[in-house]
Formats: C-alpha cells, structure tokens, sequence
C-alpha cells in the first residue's frame, strides 16, 4: 500500500520504515497513499514540504520533520494520524483496539 516514491529507512530506535516528502496542504494535511493524516504539529505548516516516516505495519500514524535539502532528517514536528480510518473497512479492527485499551485502563 506504500507509494512508489516512498524510500525505505532504518535506524536501531525506530526500526524499518518507509520516508516520503510531502507538501502539507490547507489546514495541515498531508495525502499519503490516497490517505489524508492531520496533527497539531502542522497547522502551521500550509504550503510547506515535510518528511514523513512511516511504518508499514503502522499506516494509521506516522511521524513528521521538517524538510531539509540533503537526505538527513529535520527536527522532529510530531505524529499525525490518519482522517476518517473507519472508511477503510479498518473498523472491526479499531474497535478491537479501543476495546482492548478499555479493558487494560480498568
């Protein structure tokens, strides 16, 4: 489900996972695999171009940097997740996890 253009990366605290470059859209949102993500962290970035980090096994989260002109990554911006997952047909899934997070705060 992984974009093309996404490049693998890999370092010993994060793991394997998928970097793609994205400019954030009105309101602080990124398009990722036909996907819309949204976070606090870029509100204030409209217009700008941001790395993401993305972790296969993970889509419904992803974290963001701020671009930079050489293939490091910049500061940290924070997680942003996934709009309207439920129309995914994610949903039996996302209940099972809500489920399971009631169950352990008791």
């Amino acid at each position: 489900m992984l974009n093309s253009d996404s490049k693998p990366y890999q370092n010993h605290e994060m793991g394997f996972m998928k970097r793609a470059h994205r400019k954030v859209d009105r309101h602080g949102v990124v398009r990722f695999s036909q996907m819309l993500y949204t976070g606090e962290c870029l509100k204030n970035y409209e217009g700008r171009d941001v790395t993401l980090l993305i972790d296969p096994d993970h889509i419904l989260e992803m974290r963001a940097y701020k671009s930079t002109n050489n293939d490091t990554l910049g500061e940290f911006l924070g997680h942003i997740k996934m709009i309207n997952p439920e129309g995914l047909g994610l949903r039996g899934c996302l209940k099972s996890q809500e489920g399971r997070k009631k169950a352990h705060s008791v």
